[in-house]
């Protein structure tokens, strides 16, 4: 059955941008309005938002969220044209306007986070020997993966992380 995809964007002013994927946008002034469609109504109770807060909520440890945000802030700053991505399980940072995730970053109660690497087996050059391999999750992309605690030190991350940005680059 054919159908049609659109991402919607509601601004702080009652104002909605609705883009139809591949298409020309169409701009509506009256959000009000538009939720009145049962339709709409319909698919947004099914639609489920994912962000960064709801991941940082699940750390729950005040040093690892700013150890979080540091490296979130090294990584806008020294890499060009990224963005993030809350999923449902991680944040995924990638290239801008792509769906290609060069890192993923898995939070965990106790332990802090794990960053995992959009490397293959083989590709990555760690001379500290502080990744992992994660090949048995059977991630196609992601193979190699290093935990972040309160101890790491988040220049030999960034190493690491600069691998995977500059390869999935290519």
């Amino acid at each position: 059955m054919p159908f049609e995809l659109y991402e919607v964007i509601a601004f702080e002013n009652n104002c909605v941008q609705i883009e139809t994927v591949g298409k020309s946008k169409i701009k509506i002034n009256d959000f009000k309005e538009l939720t009145q469609n049962p339709k709409v109504r319909e698919v947004s109770g099914e639609v489920e938002v994912y962000t960064e807060d709801m991941h940082l909520k699940y750390l729950k440890d005040e040093r690892m969220i700013e150890i979080y945000n540091e490296l979130k802030n090294r990584m806008y700053d020294e890499l060009s044209q990224i963005e993030q991505a809350a999923m449902k399980m991680y944040m995924g940072f990638r290239y801008k306007n792509t769906n290609k995730n060069f890192v993923s970053i898995w939070f965990q109660k106790k332990t802090g986070f794990e960053v995992c690497l959009g490397l293959k087996t083989g590709e990555l050059k760690d001379t500290l020997g502080i990744s992992y391999d994660i090949a048995n999750r059977k991630w196609t992309a992601m193979q190699y993966a290093v935990k972040v605690n309160k101890n790491t030190n988040l220049d030999d991350v960034m190493d690491l992380i600069r691998q995977a940005y500059k390869k999935r680059e290519q």
